[in-house]
């Protein structure tokens, strides 16, 4: 994931044409969308700059967030542009059913073999929003019953327009070549403007688009 340091200088509105494709207003963000194509429930933590508890998407369900701007430190201006340095949001989500019997749940998932989705929302620079699939704490053994997503159909990370760039992770593959494995695999960052969701499909590869239709 990438963090940004931004000066925003404090000028007129600017308008940029959909070539341009600048950042979109906040009012027009999309959202982080996960898809439960499982069979079994899968549990989760957003996770930005507060602790949080882990939840349960069940089978078949669908978890939604509009996009979060994280300001690790700075200031927000009255036209929405930030002075100082972003971060993003990271979606941790486990595979792991020993959870719900855990003393310690938070701990239990923490200490799981963990897939991220990760994004960033930046309404200073073009074209809003940077996101990724990382399985830097995806690849442990398995000791604890739970694998990547990988290992059970595997996932697709699409967006809601052709301008959002795709990830496909197959299945039956402890690994995927499109995720970050190391923290520093930046190449594996994609990007597109923040008014287009960002849709994760777990435990698939056949598009979840159409499942949304319904919701």
């Amino acid at each position: 994931m990438k963090f940004f340091k931004v000066v925003a200088l404090l000028l007129p509105a600017i308008s940029f044409s959909s070539a341009q494709f600048g950042p979109a207003p906040a009012t027009q963000n999309g959202a982080a969308i996960i898809i439960n194509k499982c069979n079994f429930p899968v549990y989760y933590k957003s996770v930005g700059n507060y602790s949080v508890l882990s939840s349960v998407i069940p089978v078949k369900g669908i978890y939604k967030e509009t996009y979060q701007l994280r300001i690790v430190n700075g200031t927000l201006n009255a036209n929405g542009t930030v002075n100082g340095t972003l971060g993003g949001i990271s979606i941790k989500l486990s595979s792991n059913q020993a959870i719900a019997n855990a003393v310690n749940e938070s701990d239990a998932f923490d200490a799981s073999t963990i897939t991220q989705f990760e994004y960033t929302y930046n309404p200073n620079t073009a074209p809003g929003l940077w996101y990724d699939i990382s399985n830097v704490n995806g690849y442990q053994d398995g000791y604890d019953g739970s694998w990547p997503f990988e290992m059970f159909g595997g996932l697709v990370l699409e967006g809601t327009s052709s301008e959002c760039p795709s990830v496909t992770c197959p299945p039956n593959n402890a690994t995927c070549s499109a995720a970050y494995t190391y923290w520093n695999d930046d190449w594996a960052t994609l990007s597109c403007r923040n008014n287009n969701s960002i849709v994760l499909t777990l435990c698939s590869t056949v598009s979840g688009l159409k499942a949304l239709e319904a919701v």
